[in-house]
C-alpha cells in the first residue's frame, strides 16, 4: 500500500466527518506466538 492511498482515505473520511484508527501491531512482542495469534 502507498502513502498516497492511505493519504486519499483520510482526506476522505474527513470531507465526511469521520475519523480512521490504523492499528499497528509489532512483531514478536510480547512473544512470537502472541504476536501471531493477534495477527
Amino acid at each position: 500500500m502507498t502513502t498516497a492511498r492511505i493519504d486519499a482515505r483520510f482526506q476522505a473520511l474527513k470531507a465526511e466527518g469521520r475519523a480512521a484508527f490504523i492499528p499497528y501491531v509489532m512483531g514478536g512482542d510480547p512473544s512470537r506466538e502472541e504476536a501471531l495469534a493477534i495477527l
